[in-house]
């Protein structure tokens, strides 16, 4: 259980969301002076027993609330919830930037452009697979869009197809890669079913501090590492069931890779300019028209119905598996962006 705080300071009203054993222990209840709630050493108790007799006393009402985004059943978080966010601050600006802005006839009239070409279909095809993959009950998969030739279009495209959820920017839907192996499996559990886009690996390629390899396990496992709390019980073992999008100016999987590594990325090289026209013009729009085709494919697949779905995604997987030499493991990913595609269309 959590609790929200609304308290008058400074000639305005602030609002804490905190655990509820944070008002019921002195030592906790102190950091929330780091949030502005007027509490001191000495007065803390004093706050402690006015908290309990205040919750004891009154019927406050409980509220639904959303800690992590994606399914949740057969409804989609935020789209058919609007349940009270308490997930950590440094979540609040992705949980804001799935949202809508500007034109949504300006914002097709660029992608149905764009996507004449094959790499965006691709792209595009993978942030929609995302929330396919929990329904589909198959592995979590990378997309690895490299290019050793500068200036390919590979972020633009990204942010396009990120775009189809909301705000694509940096800060928003767009993530970078510089950041700690923990950090990776935190954001991937609270985006849950979304997939997750991560600009510009080579940051962390080479990094002393990142396993690569071990990256990509954790990440396609879809689940965190268990741990224990500061009083030797198990922690909540987070987990997550979507796809990541990364780009990169160099393949993934290395020739010596191992097969669980190779079966779990698909590793797209981009050997020509994606984006012919002016970028700078497709970036404008996209980062001022976003966010409306994700709620309409999201209706789509409800309409449709898991069960016919699935039976869409097996014989497409059928085909891959009879017709190349694809693993089972990547023929769920390839079956998965293109059932993506059918539907996106």
């Amino acid at each position: 259980e959590k609790v929200k705080i609304i308290f008058y300071k400074e000639k305005e009203w602030k609002e804490l969301i905190v655990d509820k054993s944070q008002l019921s222990i002195n030592n906790k209840l102190l950091m929330l002076s780091d949030d502005g709630l007027d509490v001191t050493s000495e007065n803390v108790r004093y706050y402690v027993n006015y908290f309990n007799e205040i919750m004891n006393i009154n019927d406050i009402n409980r509220l639904e609330t959303i800690s992590h985004i994606g399914w949740r059943g057969n409804l989609f978080i935020p789209y058919d919830s609007h349940g009270i966010f308490d997930g950590a601050d440094d979540f609040r600006n992705i949980y804001r930037a799935i949202s809508s802005k500007g034109n949504y006839d300006k914002w097709k009239e660029v992608v149905q452009e764009l996507r004449k070409n094959k790499y965006v279909k691709l792209i595009m095809a993978t942030a929609l697979s995302g929330v396919l993959i929990e329904k589909l009950n198959i592995p979590t998969f990378i997309v690895n869009v490299w290019s050793s030739m500068s200036g390919s279009g590979k972020t633009l495209t990204c942010m396009c197809a990120m775009s189809i959820w909301g705000n694509p920017e940096m800060g928003g839907l767009t993530l970078s890669s510089n950041c700690t192996q923990n950090y990776y499996t935190t954001i991937a559990s609270f985006m849950r079913n979304y997939t997750c886009y991560f600009d510009e690996l080579q940051i962390v390629k080479n990094s002393k501090v990142i396993d690569f390899e071990s990256l990509i396990m954790d990440l396609c496992n879809g689940t965190e590492k268990g741990r224990l709390n500061k009083n030797s019980q198990a922690r909540e073992v987070k987990t997550w069931r979507n796809n990541f999008l990364f780009t990169n100016n160099d393949r993934m999987v290395n020739e010596n890779a191992g097969e669980q590594i190779y079966n779990r990325v698909i590793d797209l090289e981009v050997r020509d300019k994606i984006v012919d026209a002016d970028g700078q013009d497709i970036a404008r729009v996209i980062k001022e028209n976003y966010g409306f085709a994700g709620k309409e494919y999201i209706k789509h697949i409800q309409s449709i119905g898991f069960d016919t779905i699935f039976s869409r995604f097996k014989r497409l997987f059928n085909e891959i598996v009879q017709t190349t030499k694809a693993t089972d493991k990547q023929a769920n990913s390839l079956a998965c962006l293109l059932l993506a595609n059918q539907l996106a269309n």
